[in-house]
């Protein structure tokens, strides 16, 4: 099954596999650099803080659960109702934190794609025909 087009190296050993991801981590570095806004970059930190406090909700909820169920064994029917008000009102902020997380994304996302319909014609405008041609053996 191989294709007779392929013309890429394949990794013999580790050294060859780092070279290779070094290669794509500074291809990603410079998408990042070229295509992601400053702004894009904020909204992306503000939406990373709200995933943050949206998994620590996640590891709170099963304590929650579990002092309701040891109220119940205790027959502390004070304890069950608190656990209870205190699981509501994680479900609450859960909900809220991921709606944030998806706003914040959303925005970032349309940032990002307008800048990168903006700054790939920039790119390909900027050069020549014959630059494009003799390059796109390197990204094929």
């Amino acid at each position: 099954m191989d294709d007779p087009r392929e013309t890429r190296k394949i990794a013999a050993n580790w050294r060859e596999y780092l070279a290779e991801s070094k290669e794509s981590f500074n291809v990603y570095r410079w998408a990042w650099r070229e295509f992601v806004t400053a702004s894009s970059r904020a909204w992306m930190k503000r939406g990373i803080a709200a995933l943050l406090m949206l998994t620590a909700l996640a590891m709170v909820e099963p304590w929650i659960v579990k002092t309701v169920i040891d109220g119940l064994v205790n027959r502390e029917s004070g304890t069950v109702m608190i656990a209870l008000g205190a699981l509501l009102a994680a479900m609450v902020v859960s909900r809220v934190c991921q709606w944030r997380f998806d706003h914040c994304r959303e925005i970032s996302l349309g940032e990002d794609q307008g800048r990168l319909d903006v700054r790939a014609s920039e790119l390909f405008f900027g050069k020549s025909l014959g630059q494009h041609i003799h390059d796109t053996g390197l990204l094929n």
